[in-house]
């Protein structure tokens, strides 16, 4: 918390404005050098002292724009340092840098620039503005809107991501894919419009999504799966929901009497490989087993060890045969 000097807020104000008395700028000195918390403060109000312009006098109400500081300084949750702006004394100097952080705050603000986050060849971990985590997917892209964390919190993706969304009921999160809007306040989920093409699948790992689509609204809770088909505008959830859709962030896999032709893709997405079933037969060997964040090689091996099958690799290709599966 910032140190509290006798009158320092009618301090700053007079350095700030121009009118510093003799002794103003020892005592700030002193009072910066108690801690970083005061010269953090101090930077803040300089940086709005910068970007405060003086208003024309028919478009600004002086009161109007005091009673809206007063009230976003109070309920900003800010430092305490920040919630004093509104007590300063009654001095000349202090009005005309309050009447300033009112404009500042008052006028419409400029939008923030887009932003894109890539993840290119590996998977990428990035923290937003807002403290919400997303992690995208090789190849994935997503682009932030303008103005994003102002009052809403939009954005638009390519290709296939995780969301750790931090909670704000005052800004809705946003996640555009194509025709598809997913509407969350704070949950964890996957969003995958990278798997099969002209889809889109949603799987909620926590809290609570709302998917918008056509006209369509359909809400999803921790646990549910729903698949977006951009080809005719259907949006429905999944009796079944796939256990590994987010294998490939967590490398967790559960297959439960899973054909070796949905086990494959999962692992070659995960783990950025090639897996060859030589005898194509083998695509309906249906596997029971759990791996947590193995190696892709000792799956295929326990793999192969299950159905008595060969394992060979070639660089970054293995290759399984053997005899196909008896029912």
């Amino acid at each position: 918390m910032a140190q509290r000097y006798t009158d320092i807020d009618e301090l700053l104000a007079r350095i700030l404005s121009g009118e510093a008395a003799e002794g103003d700028s020892a005592q700030l000195d002193a009072w910066l050098a108690a801690s970083d918390d005061n010269r953090r403060y101090f930077e803040s109000l300089q940086r709005i002292w910068a970007n405060a312009q003086p208003p024309a006098a028919a478009q600004f109400d002086p009161e109007k724009a005091l009673q809206k500081v007063k009230f976003r300084l109070n309920n900003s949750g800010g430092s305490a340092a920040a919630r004093r702006f509104y007590r300063w004394p009654a001095a000349a100097a202090a009005a005309i840098l309050l009447l300033s952080l009112a404009w500042w705050l008052f006028r419409s603000p400029q939008p923030l620039p887009a932003v894109e986050i890539a993840a290119g060849n590996a998977v990428r971990t990035d923290t937003l503005a807002d403290r919400s985590v997303i992690v995208l997917n090789k190849t994935s892209t997503l682009r932030l809107a303008e103005g994003y964390n102002r009052r809403e919190r939009r954005m638009r993706l390519s290709g296939e991501a995780r969301f750790a969304v931090q909670p704000d009921k005052e800004k809705p999160f946003v996640v555009e894919v194509e025709a598809l809007e997913v509407r969350v306040v704070g949950t964890e989920f996957t969003v995958d419009a990278l798997s099969t093409p002209g889809a889109t699948t949603v799987t909620v790992a926590s809290g609570i999504v709302e998917l918008r689509a056509g006209g369509q609204t359909l809400r999803l809770l921790a646990g549910e799966q729903a698949r977006y088909e951009q080809t005719n505008g259907t949006l429905e959830k999944i009796a079944r929901p796939d256990p590994t859709a987010a294998a490939w962030f967590d490398l967790i896999f559960h297959f439960d009497a899973t054909p070796l032709a949905a086990v494959i893709p999962s692992l070659e997405k995960a783990y950025g490989i090639d897996i060859v079933l030589e005898n194509k037969e083998l695509a309906n060997c249906k596997l029971t087993a759990d791996y947590v964040r193995e190696k892709p090689e000792r799956i295929l091996e326990l793999i192969a060890l299950s159905f008595s099958l060969d394992l060979r690799q070639e660089g970054n290709r293995y290759l399984l045969d053997g005899p196909a599966c008896v029912e």
